[in-house]
């Protein structure tokens, strides 16, 4: 009796086995690796991660070949930025089909809107976005306004905080709109976009505030030249700027004995799909996993975003503007609303909402289960974005007493001349993340 239990235990052991060997084996034939040796499954990063050199140095060197007619260029200031000129992007760095004057027309209103592919409205024309479809509605109502769009595609909120700093004198604004989807917050924690997202075609690195005795210090400020991404990636665990790489945690790269076992890896990555416990939001297949989240309204990445929106937001009111905050739910956050009638990073939503005026879209776009809101790219379609207008031109009418100053009533004949023109929608960044 002892022998048979010890034959079948034995026989479980060897049947275990090659399960696990056939299991290891369809792992690794469905695994692919990229240039840099890092292996990925339907786009996301098996463990042990690697640092995305070769990657990094191609998407550089491709760069450089195609600088002079890039939509999206390297900037000291910002990281990246629209070029001017090019692809529908006027004198003063708005996307229009028309020039804009640096000094405002006589009798006109300007709002100045700031972001990221949402705002600027990746995959639809000019005349398709939220920020014109905006001007069109205020002046229906008989205001004289005009909208400049200032979004940029994959900003995060401090880059569009520093861009409206770049374009503050420039164009003076009666108010200032900061449309922001809320994988912006991540991006603040962020310095080197290739470690953000692996595969992206944006080999920059951008600037990065961190919480310093209760106020904002920027970091890698003037950013990183391009020459010099590569080299510091090498060196990267001693350099300064590891410790403020949310995206780059020492231990995910090292080659631990259990990770030879690609099975083990695999299961790991689908477990940081799910959206399962306080430590474990995801974001995008591509982006590795992030130690902090909207669930935790005293980590970094809310307390970053707070700090932010203040120091921005009493900027604002120092040129006697008013600053105003439009939500821009992602396509999987309006379903998780749609069933929960909440959203993942609620506490921080509710908080900046007390805080600062605040236009809510989700109960809208939720709302039109009829129309199609997403592009193929995932981003807004032209009837979602003339949702998102008609909700921003409502509340901007209801405190029109708080930025329609006394100079600039709205005339009693038609609006002023200049409403932009059709343009085809440009292609200015190779990746479909806002």
């Amino acid at each position: 009796m002892k022998r048979q239990t010890r034959l079948r235990l034995v026989l479980l052991a060897v049947a275990c086995l090659l399960g696990a060997g056939v299991v290891e084996l369809g792992v690794r034939l469905l695994l692919q690796r990229t240039v840099d040796g890092q292996l990925h499954f339907r786009r996301a990063p098996i463990r042990p991660y690697v640092l995305p050199l070769e990657h990094t140095r191609r998407m550089i060197a491709a760069y450089e070949q195609r600088q002079e007619r890039a939509g999206l260029v390297h900037d000291p200031d910002l990281g990246w930025t629209l070029a001017a000129g090019r692809g529908g992007i006027n004198g003063v760095g708005a996307r229009a089909g028309v020039e804009h004057s640096h000094l405002t027309p006589p009798g006109v209103l300007r709002i100045a809107v700031f972001g990221d592919s949402f705002t600027h409205g990746d995959e639809v024309s000019s005349e398709q976005t939220w920020a014109h479809a905006l001007q069109e509605e205020l002046r229906a109502e008989g205001l004289a306004v005009e909208v400049l769009n200032f979004g940029v595609p994959a900003f995060a909120i401090d880059q569009a905080y520093l861009r409206w700093r770049d374009r503050r004198q420039v164009v003076r604004p009666d108010v200032v709109v900061h449309g922001f989807v809320y994988e912006d917050v991540y991006r603040n924690l962020n310095v080197f976009r290739t470690l953000y997202v692996t595969s992206s075609e944006l080999p920059f690195t951008k600037p990065r505030f961190v919480l310093s005795d209760g106020g904002l210090e920027l970091v890698n400020h003037p950013v990183m030249p391009l020459d010099a991404i590569v080299p510091t990636l090498e060196a990267f665990p001693d350099h300064p700027l590891a410790q403020h790489e949310t995206y780059y945690q020492p231990s995910h790269y090292l080659a631990r004995p259990w990770w030879r076992a690609r099975s083990i890896g695999l299961a790991v990555a689908g477990l940081r799909r799910l959206d399962v416990g306080p430590r474990g939001v995801r974001l995008d297949d591509e982006v590795h996993s992030v130690p902090t989240s909207f669930h935790d309204l005293d980590g970094e990445a809310a307390q970053l975003t707070l700090a932010i929106w203040q120091r921005w937001s009493q900027e604002v009111a120092g040129d006697d503007a008013l600053f105003v905050l439009l939500h821009l739910p992602r396509d999987k956050d309006l379903e998780r609303f749609r069933t929960t009638g909440r959203m993942v990073y609620e506490p921080l939503h509710a908080a900046a909402g007390e805080r600062f005026v605040m236009v809510e879209t989700r109960e809208v776009l939720a709302e039109a289960t009829a129309t199609r809101l997403f592009m193929p790219h995932r981003h807004y379609t032209p009837a979602a974005n003339r949702l998102v207008a008609q909700q921003l031109a409502d509340r901007l009418l209801d405190l029109a007493p708080r930025w329609a100053r006394p100079s600039a009533e709205p005339s009693p004949g038609a609006p002023p001349d200049g409403a932009p023109a059709a343009a085809p929608a440009p292609r200015v960044g190779p990746e479909t993340p806002p």
